[in-house]
């Protein structure tokens, strides 16, 4: 909560800049999508434990996004990850 009433006073202190146009604001964020959940069914002996090497359970994209405050416009781009196991 204290971070963000330090955001609020900055801003405030800053608001004839932000109305007028001279400073730009920017909320940035990043998000995260999922897919590809592993799932299925295998057939094996009663008390029998059966194993299956699964190389990459979840596929998943971040994305960073940044909104124009005063122009209500948004922009995202994917983050590429460097692919350490290939």
């Amino acid at each position: 909560m204290l971070q963000k009433k330090s955001i609020c006073e900055l801003l405030e202190t800053r608001r004839a800049e932000i109305e007028s146009r001279e400073l730009a604001v920017f909320m940035v964020d990043e998000y995260h999508l999922l897919w590809g959940d592993s799932e299925g069914y295998v057939w094996g002996q009663k008390k029998e434990r059966v194993s299956i090497p699964i190389v990459n359970e979840k596929e998943r994209q971040t994305y960073f996004g940044g909104l124009d405050y005063n122009f209500q416009k948004s922009a995202e781009e994917p983050y590429k990850l460097l692919q350490l196991f290939e």
